[in-house]
């Protein structure tokens, strides 16, 4: 017997915390098998945000060397290694400063009334600020979804 997929819509899935351990240790390659599997839309988007200064593609880069630990070279999934790092983005972003966070709402935002998920993989003394500020730059709609990451 094989295990049914279940079709899901085109997400955006924003990792607060996305340069930190848990992110590029079990979070990013979980995502990066479930891609592999079929199992994430191709128009769908993950975004690394932390206080980092980096481009695309050095957050890319520093993802590709955590999965290459992960994965290592499992033949299965090379293919699709360079897709999935194409659809990785970051931003740069402090949780507890105004400085681009409009910005980065303009950008979520293009994308239409998407479903969105932010998750948070963050010190919990940061969670308030995080939801206060997805909710003053409007990205609390119905389809929004916050997962906080702590026990």
């Amino acid at each position: 017997m094989t295990a049914k997929t279940v079709p899901v819509d085109t997400f955006d899935l924003v990792i607060f915390g996305g340069t930190g351990d848990l992110a590029l240790r079990k979070l990013l390659p979980g995502l990066f098998r479930r891609y592999a599997d079929g199992q994430i839309p191709e128009d769908s988007r993950i975004i690394g945000v932390a206080r980092d200064t980096l481009s695309d593609d050095d957050y890319r880069a520093r993802v590709s060397e955590a999965l290459a630990v992960v994965v290592g070279s499992e033949p299965a999934f090379q293919p699709r290694l360079a897709p999935f790092l194409q659809k990785l983005g970051y931003h740069a972003l402090d949780a507890t400063k105004d400085a681009g966070w409009q910005g980065f709402a303009d950008e979520l935002l293009t994308h239409g009334d998407r479903i969105r998920v932010f998750y948070l993989s963050t010190s919990p003394g940061l969670f308030v600020d995080l939801c206060n500020r997805l909710k003053s730059h409007g990205l609390n709609s119905g389809k929004a979804r916050v997962v906080i990451e702590k026990p």
